[in-house]
């Protein structure tokens, strides 16, 4: 059955999405998988500069307790045709770590 997926797939995807400790993406309808990501996770939320802020995932945050930090594309140069927004990667990597260091300190 080429060109089919595995019936497995929705299985893989819960086993994968228990041991997410940071969910990373860009604000759109996919972030609903923070339903199924461990509470003791965090999101972070990229959102476009041509996307007004939109609190629904902080929200979703909140009522699960988990932490939240989010970023903005303020520069034009990210952003390409298509909706398509690069993230910096020196920007990326302090977003991780600030998470990280969020995450511990909930853990003590």
């Amino acid at each position: 059955m080429k060109g089919r997926k595995s019936p497995y797939w929705i299985l893989m995807f819960f086993l994968f999405a228990g041991k997410t400790d940071i969910l990373i993406s860009m604000h759109g309808a996919g972030l609903t998988h923070l339903l199924f990501v461990p509470k003791t996770s965090g999101l972070i939320e990229l959102f476009p500069q041509y996307l007004t802020y939109r609190p629904h995932f902080y929200a979703l945050t909140k009522w699960r307790q988990q932490s939240y930090l989010m970023w903005t594309n303020s520069d034009s140069r990210n952003e390409y045709p298509n909706f398509y927004t690069e993230v910096p990667v020196n920007i990326l990597l302090k977003l991780v770590q600030d998470m990280i260091r969020l995450l511990s300190e909930k853990k003590r």
